[in-house]
């Protein structure tokens, strides 16, 4: 019997590709580009792009912030956020855990 999409909400989690989209939005316009200004066009809260752009795959959102930053970005949800399989979380908290370790 295979798992229901509930049952495996456990074994993936969302990258939010935020920084990189605001990057490349930067790039483009030749200028810095502050959250808070994100925040204004959008209508979203600070603290709410600020959960988005530091997510380590543990932050969920609505379907409306998904759309406001789409629209801001002018990009599909597949530009905005990668679901990522248990496998390869393991892996990367793996590769945080060493990373840590270490320094």
């Amino acid at each position: 019997m295979t798992k229901s999409l509930n049952e495996n909400k456990d074994n993936r989690m969302i990258q939010f590709h935020f920084k990189h989209l605001l990057a490349d939005k930067e790039f483009k316009e030749k200028r810095t580009i502050p959250i808070r200004e994100v925040a204004e066009k959008t209508g979203i809260s600070g603290v709410t792009l600020s959960n988005i752009a530091n997510s380590k795959g543990d932050y969920n959102t609505s379907t409306d912030i998904i759309e406001k930053l789409c629209l801001y970005f002018e990009c599909t949800p597949n530009n905005l956020m990668t679901i990522v399989p248990e496998e390869e979380k393991r892996k990367r908290k793996s590769k945080d855990k060493t990373k840590r370790e270490t320094s």
